[in-house]
């Protein structure tokens, strides 16, 4: 009864990803970016360069990503859901408790209490042609998510969401020494904004959800366009500057997004019979944010070695938090796995949120 009390909350999170989610602002960030510490503005590894950096079309070669599908969850996730799904009947029974089993309940609310906990899902297809440096990608970004609430006097949950779901086309060109790209997305934002229930409804969350979803049946549209330039500093050195949505709107103006980012290939290091290839990287996001969001918080750096064979090892440190990545590669499968913790608040250390990220792929 419990485990499918469990599923049942696990599901109505899923379900709730899949319609809304959260976009991160800086882009769309595969797995292994997020497994090298969120970098991805130096560096082809795959075609989601058509969403991070159009300029890398002019290094992409070929790459035909038939599916991907990332899938993210909180690291606490599964224990929040066990917690709620151990106790569902007293939350729904919540009034007629005595005073000493509300204090026990709220009190053991307190791990989770006021802390959101993530669902992640990002499919993705893509294609990046050499010969024309073209790309295409039709992608979505969503995640949902569920907190506790002690509350003064009753416990309460929450729930909010956001996500986007689109397509963008690019191109990129050699001009005056750097490569230089461009490319147009062209999307559908919906929000679930919080909303707050009480915890004796949380056996009727799926019921609650539904309702939810009908009253923001329609989404925002909106456009973008990202704008990037490469310039090679030398022998496996590479300078990049994105601007993502340095032209765009939706519903109103919208700040760009800059970015700059550092990336080095050792060459000493690909010549090497154990190394197939390694890359470090570094990103600086956001320049133009002036939310009071720490200038250290928008920091990225990491690293990546390819092995000859299957495997791919990564590392690296996102917005103060260390994460980790491993990707295995066979015929036209790859998986990719990262540990990657993200601040929530304006400044590294002041909340933080680590994930586990899963990403199926099948291409060429």
């Amino acid at each position: 009864q419990r485990d499918r009390q469990m599923i049942h909350i696990l599901r109505t999170l899923l379900l709730a990803g899949m319609l809304f989610g959260q976009g991160l602002h800086v882009g769309y960030m595969s797995i292994a970016a997020k497994g090298m510490g969120g970098n991805f503005t130096t560096y082809a590894r795959d075609a989601t360069v058509t969403l991070t950096n159009p300029a890398l079309l002019n290094r992409a070669g070929f790459n035909l990503t038939i599916v991907s599908f990332p899938f993210g969850l909180d690291k606490d996730l599964l224990d929040f859901a066990k917690f709620v799904g151990d106790n569902e009947e007293a939350f729904s029974e919540f009034g007629d408790l005595d005073p000493a089993q509300q204090a026990a309940l709220i009190n053991d609310m307190e791990e989770f209490d006021d802390k959101w906990n993530s669902i992640d899902i990002s499919p993705f297809l893509g294609l990046t042609i050499p010969v024309a440096n073209i790309g295409i990608a039709v992608f979505s970004d969503f995640s949902n998510g569920i907190k506790a609430d002690q509350g003064v006097f009753f416990p309460k949950f929450g729930l909010k969401g956001r996500g986007d779901i689109g397509a963008a086309v690019g191109m990129g060109r050699n001009m005056f020494g750097m490569e230089v790209g461009i490319a147009c997305r062209y999307y559908e934002r919906r929000v679930l904004t919080e909303e707050i229930i009480s915890a004796s409804d949380i056996s009727s969350i799926g019921e609650i959800m539904t309702t939810s979803f009908e009253e923001v049946e329609d989404g925002e549209i909106g456009f973008g366009i990202d704008i990037g330039v490469l310039r090679k500093l030398g022998p496996g050195l590479t300078l990049a500057v994105t601007m993502q949505d340095a032209i765009a709107s939706r519903g109103g103006y919208i700040t760009p997004n800059l970015i700059t980012g550092i990336g080095f290939t050792p060459p000493i290091i690909t010549s090497t019979p154990l190394l197939k290839d390694m890359i470090i990287a570094a990103d600086i996001n956001d320049w133009f944010n002036s939310d009071g969001v720490s200038f250290f918080q928008r920091i990225n750096f990491g690293a990546e070695v390819r092995l000859p064979l299957f495997f791919d090892i990564r590392a690296g440190v996102h917005q103060g938090y260390p994460s980790f990545g491993l990707g295995f590669r066979f015929l036209l499968i790859k998986l990719d796995y990262a540990y990657f913790g993200r601040e929530m608040g304006n400044k590294p250390g002041q909340i933080e949120d680590y994930s586990h990220q899963v990403g199926l792929t099948i291409g060429i």
